[in-house]
């Protein structure tokens, strides 16, 4: 994750670390653990036993190998350097010595997962696009009046953050709870510090973060009352939903209010001629940018559009460029 990516996603965080006490006991020992594993200096199977030594179960997962490769093997992955290494995946997850140092003896550069259920739940705020951000810092606020977070366990990731919380009874894993947001509960699992993302990044604790530095806390109220709500199904149909945050409000208005604009935005087959998803990005692009609005709110919109239609997700040069072309398009015709 960019410097400015992390920037923006410690308001997620509501980093309070200068705020915290300093001096305690535990803070010597918790310290120097959590510099080991941000910066690396101890192996995958310290970290292992480390987090089974905490009660956490874990299990080995394929890692980064030669040319930015899955160990896997399979130049294809669908979940590079994330699936587990086991036969059994997340149900051979374990805290148990003996276990642990075996897979870490049969694959020593293994990146360390933690299986979450049993009590533990992982939030995962995917800041890809800004879109997990996005949704926590407004949509959040604006339905479920997020406040600050009780000081938790918290990690950085290659681009977002996982939040640790405790829960006493089981939830199931979820995608997309909020637009960029999964949970990870029962039979899940998340990759921990100091893994290596695909993306070339490691995994690292939140600075005050680590399971040695703060305490598990309670998931808080508003968690609990997002996760009660029954799970979409099917692509959500804007011109008729409230606005649920997953594309600017900007670009939503236009949807109930334009009927070419909800056209383009769900593919419609009486849209554009050139009907293949860049001819789309590209009219839909154009018409959001004759109407006004941001290019950062159309990148987001045509985001929210291939979700919506279970499209494929792009790279982000490809939103970046598909709307800058077209604000050059409609500059240029401005001139005219």
């Amino acid at each position: 994750m960019s410097s400015n990516d992390e920037g923006d996603a410690r308001h997620i965080l509501h980093d309070d670390t200068a705020r915290r006490p300093t001096g305690s006991t535990a803070d010597s020992t918790g310290d120097a653990r959590e510099s080991r594993l941000n910066t690396h200096e101890c192996s995958s199977l310290e970290a292992a036993l480390a987090y089974a030594e905490l009660g956490l179960r874990v299990l080995p997962a394929h890692s980064i190998g030669r040319y930015r490769q899955c160990t896997c093997g399979d130049k294809r992955c669908r979940s590079k350097a994330k699936h587990p290494r086991t036969i059994g995946g997340v149900h051979d997850a374990s805290s148990d010595e003996r276990t642990v140092r075996a897979w870490w003896s049969t694959w020593p550069d293994a990146n360390v997962a933690i299986a979450t259920g049993h009590g533990l739940l992982v939030v995962d705020v995917d800041d890809h696009y800004r879109c997990g951000y996005w949704s926590w810092c407004r949509v959040g606020p604006h339905y479920y009046g997020f406040p600050d977070l009780p000081e938790t366990w918290a990690a950085w990731t290659g681009r977002g953050v996982h939040v640790y919380f405790a829960v006493n009874q089981p939830y199931r894993c979820r995608a997309n709870v909020l637009a960029g947001i999964d949970i990870r509960g029962e039979d899940g699992y998340v990759l921990a510090p100091p893994s290596r993302h695909p993306m070339g990044c490691w995994y690292r604790w939140a600075e005050g973060r680590s399971p040695w530095q703060a305490p598990l806390a309670p998931a808080p109220p508003w968690l609990l009352e997002l996760l009660a709500e029954p799970a979409a199904t099917g692509p959500r149909d804007y011109p008729r939903c409230p606005w649920d945050g997953a594309i600017p409000q900007s670009v939503f208005q236009l949807i109930r209010s334009d009927p070419k604009v909800a056209a383009r935005f769900h593919r419609d087959a009486t849209g554009p001629r050139d009907r293949s998803q860049s001819g789309v990005d590209a009219s839909l692009s154009c018409l959001l940018a004759l109407r006004g609005v941001e290019a950062v709110d159309i990148e987001h919109g045509l985001l929210a559009s291939h979700r919506c239609a279970g499209l494929p997700l792009k790279r982000e040069h490809y939103y970046r460029r598909t709307v800058g072309t077209a604000l050059a398009r409609v500059r240029r015709d401005e001139r005219r």
